[in-house]
């Protein structure tokens, strides 16, 4: 189950991988929105955690005391009009939620479940 990388030196944001993606997998993001959903199956509980460790599992402590994130069909939508802040990524167990920020590239919260890999990651050129 290989997930595609973009390169994000290459990207121009035409939205073509979004477009042609059959498993929904891509989104475009404004660059001064800077948490954003990592996910998007809409798998819950111990059915997404069998698919995939770091997938939203939709526990909704995303959403918990903020009126910029709400649960739709087991995933977190963001209004970015009501300015999330890095909360939201603090209470994410899976790493779901994930904020960007323009130094230091996307982040994860404190209780972001740990990746361990078994295998090398495949070389994107090949």
């Amino acid at each position: 189950q290989d997930l595609p990388v973009v390169d994000e030196d290459r990207c121009t944001a035409c939205g073509d991988c979004v477009t042609a993606c059959p498993k929904d997998l891509f989104s475009l993001q404004r660059a001064d929105d800077r948490v954003f959903v990592a996910c998007r199956s809409q798998l819950a509980g111990d059915e997404m955690l069998e698919d995939c460790a770091v997938g939203c599992t939709a526990c909704g402590k995303c959403a918990m005391d903020s009126s910029a994130i709400t649960m739709v069909e087991n995933l977190p939508v963001i209004d970015y009009a009501r300015r999330p802040t890095r909360d939201a990524i603090d209470r994410c167990p899976t790493g779901a939620i994930v904020w960007f920020d323009p130094a230091d590239g996307p982040l994860k919260g404190r209780s972001a479940r740990k990746i361990i890999r078994h295998a090398a990651l495949k070389d994107a050129s090949t």
